[in-house]
């Protein structure tokens, strides 16, 4: 896994070593904790989570929530919108 820019998640794992840990729940946990120096998201989550004083399986059920609600909005940025109609486009002249 390599961190070079400030990351909104997790840069995927990148030796066969991070690969195996990530296929573990106490792996991911590790992934998360150090990708918490740089991912906002993560920091984040981990600052509301430790301000709630929520327990270790409430911390993941809300990075999860934040996380799929900021996917939502990306595919949502992503998508091309409606295709405004125009005059000239209506009767099949441009």
């Amino acid at each position: 896994m390599t961190f070079t820019t400030a990351h909104v998640g997790l840069p995927r794992p990148d030796s066969p070593q991070e690969v195996s840990d990530a296929e573990s729940i106490a792996g991911m946990r590790r992934a998360i904790l150090r990708g918490a120096r740089n991912s906002s998201l993560i920091r984040q989550c981990m600052d509301v989570a430790q301000s709630r004083l929520m327990s270790r399986e409430e911390i993941y059920v809300f990075m999860a929530y934040e996380a799929l609600l900021r996917l939502e909005e990306f595919h949502q940025a992503c998508e091309p919108g409606p295709v405004p109609l125009t005059g000239a486009s209506i009767d099949g002249h441009i």
